[in-house]
């Protein structure tokens, strides 16, 4: 299955140069399976023991709406909630680093949609991760999620059990592959850019990599019935998880932001996909966005709005987190 149709820019289709030179990820080393076939994974018994145990965790925690879990911290961008206000995709150029993690934490950059109600929420995520309770290991990865609230609470990463449905014969972006990191103030700066859309005609949604010009897969409508006619929630930005009492993970790339792009964790060319399937950067005065972070100590977003033609919508995250963030 390919996409019936995939949401234009508005604009010229303008990416940043530097984020297409350096979106350099170990799993693009080709794969090339034959015609009609996708790449699989090994899956082994302890990694779907981890999947299980860390996916009931997140699930418990994660809603972007949520402003206090123990444990649980976010710096991010998100859409001012107006029910009458409709999205129906979501982008943007994360910059790519390695946080420090331990055990029992994790820490992520991501975009994410949601819609339904409050008991019923119905998300979907990409972006990149630290977990080693999930994957086993302190790598940056590559990840997917979706999620449907209610009894029984249903949701899944990557491609550990049902939901999402591969399409490219060589791209593993949904299976967390590894990703190269940046270094802390270096010109290069390695960045993923993800977009997650509803196709108006099947009501799939559909995960692409623009800046390479590759459909990933999708996830089925038939998962979502509360995203069915689109979403009512769009966010962009980091969250980490910890022990409730206990100390919180690095995010980004552990460092505050102080309005300079090298030194901190970015998101940029912030876009949404609207009703008629364009891509339109998200500003006033029908979309209208809020930073939010829960402790500027540890963790906190400088959003800049519309910046320039190379930025666009933009803004930088993230800390080094501590003993000392709250519960």
């Amino acid at each position: 299955m390919r996409p019936t149709i995939v949401p234009k820019s508005v604009d010229d289709g303008y990416i940043p140069t530097t984020e297409k030179e350096h979106f350099t990820m170990a799993m693009l080393n080709p794969i090339n399976c034959p015609l009609g076939t996708v790449p699989i994974r090994r899956t082994h018994k302890s990694d779907l023991i981890r999947a299980k145990s860390f996916t009931e965790k997140f699930a418990a925690k994660i809603h972007p709406q949520t402003q206090f879990t123990p444990g649980r911290h976010q710096a991010i961008v998100r859409s001012i909630f107006d029910p009458k206000v409709i999205y129906k995709g979501i982008e943007a150029i994360f910059s790519i680093y390695k946080p420090e993690v331990k055990a029992n934490q994790s820490s992520f950059a991501q975009i994410w949609i949601e819609g339904g109600p409050p008991n019923a929420r119905n998300s979907l995520q990409a972006g990149w991760m630290v977990a080693p309770d999930l994957y086993g290991d302190n790598n940056t990865r590559s990840f997917i999620y979706w999620s449907v609230e209610g009894n029984p609470k249903r949701g899944c990463f990557n491609l550990l059990c049902e939901g999402f449905v591969q399409v490219d014969k060589s791209f593993t972006l949904a299976y967390g592959g590894l990703l190269a990191p940046s270094e802390y103030d270096s010109k290069t700066q390695h960045a993923i850019m993800n977009q997650i859309y509803q196709d108006p005609r099947t009501g799939h949604w559909w995960l692409r990599v623009p800046s390479l010009n590759v459909t990933v897969g999708y996830w089925p409508k038939e998962l979502f019935p509360n995203l069915a006619g689109g979403a009512t929630q769009v966010v962009w930005g980091g969250q980490v998880f910890g022990q409730p009492n206990g100390a919180s993970p690095g995010m980004g790339n552990g460092h505050l932001p102080d309005g300079n792009f090298r030194r901190a964790s970015y998101a940029v060319q912030m876009k949404v996909v609207d009703p008629n399937l364009r891509l339109v950067e998200p500003g006033g005065p029908y979309y209208q966005m809020e930073s939010f972070a829960d402790n500027s100590n540890c963790y906190n977003v400088q959003y800049f709005g519309y910046k320039d033609h190379y930025y666009g919508f933009s803004f930088l995250f993230g800390g080094p987190g501590g003993q000392n963030c709250g519960i």
